[in-house]
């Protein structure tokens, strides 16, 4: 939550009046769960976090954005969209190469959910995936690969100079958000 990307997102969106909410998954600081390496316990996590947004926010969601950064990117793409409120998805340096990792044995789910995501979107449901090419854990090439089937309600866009962390790229990354 402590993050560079995360602290600029959650500023532009609040400055705009949205209603913003940013977590920490297990492990992260002084949690007190831990990793589970699986990504699902996480998931569930930010799950919950969605619906206390739709049933206890202070008005009626007229639109939801699903959003997440490296690792809750993972996360985020494998949220199911509500049919009932229109939603986006903002996925920022989408850990692709290195998924595996983060979420052994699992890796495969969420695979299948961000590939289900970008062939399903919609006029109602659109992704914004944003990456650098300087991505230290996954290549330029690898994005390209992977969104060339992507439905016609995704947008990829590459910032050039920027690398996984986004240091010094925070105001680009914020200008695509934007635009």
């Amino acid at each position: 939550m402590h993050n560079n990307v995360v602290i600029a997102l959650h500023k532009y969106f609040a400055s705009k009046g949205f209603i913003t909410a940013c977590i920490n998954f297990r492990g992260c600081g002084r949690s007190k769960g831990r990793t589970s390496w699986t990504g699902v316990p996480e998931r569930g996590d930010y799950e919950g976090v969605i619906q206390y947004i739709k049933t206890s926010g202070p008005r009626k969601l007229s639109h939801l954005l699903i959003s997440g950064y490296s690792f809750g990117s993972m996360i985020a793409a494998s949220m199911p969209h509500d049919n009932l409120i229109p939603c986006s998805y903002l996925l920022i340096s989408y850990p692709l190469s290195v998924q595996w990792a983060l979420a052994t044995v699992r890796s495969s789910f969420f695979t299948e959910q961000a590939n289900q995501l970008l062939l399903t979107a919609t006029s109602d449901c659109k992704v914004l995936l944003l990456y650098g090419d300087h991505d230290q854990f996954t290549g330029v090439r690898s994005y390209q690969n992977w969104i060339k089937n992507a439905g016609k309600h995704v947008e990829s866009v590459m910032i050039p100079g920027a690398d996984h962390f986004w240091f010094e790229f925070e105001n680009a990354l914020v200008e695509k958000v934007d635009g």
